[in-house]
């Protein structure tokens, strides 16, 4: 029997410059694209890409190489992004349907998109639910890396905005599963913001309070805030065992004889993966500044309306140590939801969504510690000043 991969009668498989270009479209991660390096028996030390995209366009993908790098991206924009942030609200009891009006928002969604924008709306919609203003819709993306006759794949995208119950701050809460609608929710928060400065219902000096990675003053700051989210301090969530972070090296630091080996400058960043990793000699390198942690996966255990299991979330800074200086938003993802029991009150996705929840409703509160002892700065800095900070 012939496998779908094996007919390549209906295959039409990219190369040389198009395979170059469908690749740096891709968004695939360095360490993915080495992946498919060592299936073709090359094996780079250097997985920038610099390196890794010529020696790629070079070869000649298999159908079942093709499909893998194909699919490698379908399950990681397949997972939904969660992220929040607030404004302080000068509004009070201002209703918000009545600053936020859907015809308006509806003409500002529309107003970030162009004939030039990687992706186009499908279908959106604007709605008020119980004092709450929701933006949702599906937007398509041509998928190059699905086939070369430019197939589009369609993404769903999120943002929910409400009052505080103490009505003194606006929040924000979004959703996405590609990078594209990430900004794209990023976009419109700030115009909304900006709307409601000139209408004097926020404080014109105040910004929204975004989580970014390079607001930490020094790598051992970000490694201890990733850090409190390993304890088992939360309502419905309990953690149980870091199992993968991916890290970038601080070639600026002193590091241990041990570990000298991280200095070679052909060693960029690196991924483990294991158990109870956060007990690790090499984890612990981010305490003394060694480390440049991008993202934790851990296990955790969750009870959540008498409803009991285990899940994987992942959180921090995605593969902020490949440019220091970029804004890098904290975000979390839920994935691998087992339940204990055979549970039929509540959904995986009602479980991940409670999750999700859980977890950035603490982002703020651990966030504001660190501002209290000046381990952040969420003031703009220049490319150099960062640089100082962070010697």
């Amino acid at each position: 029997m012939i496998s779908q991969y094996e007919n390549t009668k209906e295959v039409v498989l990219p190369f040389g410059n198009n395979l170059k270009e469908l690749i740096v479209a891709s968004n695939l991660s360095d360490d993915e694209l080495r992946f498919l390096l060592q299936r073709k028996g090359i094996f780079q030390r250097i997985s920038d890409k610099s390196h890794t995209v010529p020696l790629l366009s070079t070869l000649l993908l298999s159908p079942k190489e093709f499909h893998i790098l194909k699919e490698k991206r379908s399950i990681k924009e397949a997972t939904i992004k969660a992220s929040n942030s607030f404004l302080e609200w000068k509004g009070y009891d201002t209703p918000l349907r009545q600053v936020l009006k859907e015809d308006e928002l509806k003409q500002l969604v529309l107003s970030h998109l162009n004939e030039s924008s990687p992706i186009s709306l499908e279908s959106f919609n604007v709605y008020n639910a119980n004092e709450e203003i929701v933006i949702e819709g599906t937007a398509s993306r041509t998928e190059w890396l699905k086939d070369v006759l430019s197939q589009k794949s369609e993404h769903d995208f999120k943002i929910s905005i409400s009052k505080s119950y103490d009505k003194k701050s606006l929040n924000f809460r979004t959703e996405s599963t590609i990078e594209e609608l990430k900004n794209l929710n990023t976009s419109i928060q700030k115009s909304i913001e900006r709307k409601l400065k000139t209408e004097k219902l926020v404080d014109p000096k105040k910004t929204i309070n975004f989580v970014y990675a390079h607001y930490f003053t020094q790598h051992k700051f970000r490694y201890e805030y990733l850090g409190c989210f390993l304890e088992s301090s939360f309502d419905k969530i309990t953690f149980i065992k870091l199992t993968n972070f991916e890290s970038g090296i601080n070639k600026k630091a002193i590091l241990p004889d041990k570990f000298k080996w991280l200095n070679d400058q052909e060693i960029t960043s690196m991924q483990l993966v294991g158990n109870n990793l956060q007990e690790a000699d090499i984890f612990k390198l981010g305490a003394a500044n060694s480390l440049i942690f991008g993202v934790f996966e851990c296990d955790y255990s969750f009870n959540i309306n008498n409803t009991t299991g285990t899940c994987k979330i992942a959180f921090g800074f995605p593969r902020f140590f490949d440019n220091l200086t970029k804004q890098v938003e904290f975000t979390v993802t839920v994935e691998a939801v087992k339940f204990k029991f055979n549970e039929k009150d509540l959904s995986k996705d009602q479980v991940k969504s409670e999750i999700r929840n859980e977890f950035i409703k603490h982002k703020h509160q651990i966030f504001q510690k660190f501002i209290d002892t000046k381990k952040v700065n969420t003031q703009p800095r220049c490319k150099q000043q960062f640089e100082i900070e962070h010697q």
